[in-house]
């Protein structure tokens, strides 16, 4: 391009934005934020962007919250704006409201939507983003979306942490909706390590009582919408057809079913986020008693909240956990034995690089 890479640094997660910075070999753009006392966000970028090509790092997560996360990038966008900034990329690693990219029922909002046209209103020209919980969220932009994958860079981590992964694999979704998500990460691993025999395995849950599969998924993220609780209790045990029910004090218990060959074999939960774990520490106690062999998980996004911690620790049928840095971790979560934690700096790097440099991104790291 015929103007300067300018990187400007959110206060989500300013250490991957130093990261991303130090693989780009640049500096990042000075630039203040904080909040008046009322809890307004205040930002200022410190320095000429007049004419640049600029990048805002902001996860939309983060020690002030997600909507404080979001009124941040919203206003830092204005700003590059009104400094005469020729290009905008939002470069959101973590798409908060993702999940509410549909109505479910009656009366509520498409809140994904929502977000895009809030970005797009303040003057957002491009958005780059890992691993979006559902793709069909590029369709509420009309601007271009770039959304990349962090499976190159997760999976070799896991290798390097289980030295004697089983050459019989199976790659397991813990739900329907994640069927996509779980295929792209079996389809990278027979291109790129033909020595698996890999499989994939669906795992679907229900409201027990019902006939149905296609009642609504009940889950802690639910829980704490109806309910206003959460608490991370959970019993289980298994029904008479062998399905696995867990019972939660917060809601109805529901049914774990799966679909695919996991006895014997080593297991790789593929999944984008992590909030309570409720459904990922399930997923492995199902797999368990469905005879897998060691049950690991690999997860993008880890928001950690509530109980999180306290069962991926407690559930002893999962061996280790992988996720990124999209979201910034508590000491906690960096302690945790059964949790490593991959950097996607250079990911995020490249990509920035190749866009500025109006490069393709279309490689098996991004895709």
């Amino acid at each position: 391009m015929g103007y300067d890479l300018k990187i400007v640094s959110g206060s989500a997660n300013q250490t991957l934005s130093e990261d991303v910075c130090r693989y780009l070999d640049l500096k990042s753009c000075k630039s203040t934020k904080s909040q008046f006392a009322d809890g307004e966000c205040n930002v200022q970028v410190s320095e000429n962007v007049r004419g640049s090509d600029a990048f805002i790092i902001q996860p939309l997560s983060g020690e002030n919250g997600v909507n404080n996360s979001l009124m941040e990038l919203l206003l830092m966008v204005d700003a590059l704006k009104r400094a005469s900034a020729s290009r905008i990329t939002a470069v959101i690693p973590y798409y908060a409201y993702a999940r509410q990219d549909r109505k479910t029922k009656s009366r509520v909002p498409i809140s994904a939507a929502l977000v895009a046209k809030m970005l797009e209103t303040s003057g957002v020209d491009h958005v780059l983003s890992v691993d979006l919980h559902a793709g069909q969220i590029q369709g509420f932009f009309s601007i271009p979306v770039d959304n990349i994958s962090a499976k190159s860079f997760i999976f070799p981590v896991l290798l390097k942490n289980v030295t004697d992964l089983s050459t019989n694999l199976t790659i397991v979704s813990p739900d329907a909706g994640g069927a996509g998500r779980a295929d792209s990460f079996l389809s990278f691993i027979h291109q790129e390590y033909k020595q698996f025999n890999a499989e994939l395995a669906v795992m679907n849950k229900w409201k027990v009582g019902s006939s149905s599969t296609t009642v609504n998924c009940w889950n802690d993220w639910k829980a704490i919408a109806l309910d206003g609780d959460e608490n991370g209790k959970t019993e289980d045990h298994q029904n008479g057809n062998g399905h696995t029910i867990v019972e939660n004090e917060v809601l109805s218990p529901w049914v774990m079913e799966l679909v695919g060959n996991v006895k014997g074999r080593d297991c790789i939960i593929v999944d984008d986020l992590i909030d309570t774990a409720g459904t990922l520490c399930s997923a492995a106690k199902c797999l368990k008693e469905q005879g897998a062999n060691r049950i690991f998980a690999c997860v993008t996004h880890a928001l950690m909240k509530g109980p999180a911690l306290d069962r991926i620790e407690n559930t002893k049928e999962m061996d280790l956990l992988v996720v990124t840095d999209t979201i910034k971790q508590t000491q906690k979560v960096i302690d945790c034995k059964k949790i490593a934690i991959v950097n996607v700096g250079e990911l995020i790097g490249e990509a920035v690089r190749r866009i500025h440099n109006e490069e393709s991104l279309v490689n098996h790291n991004f895709l």
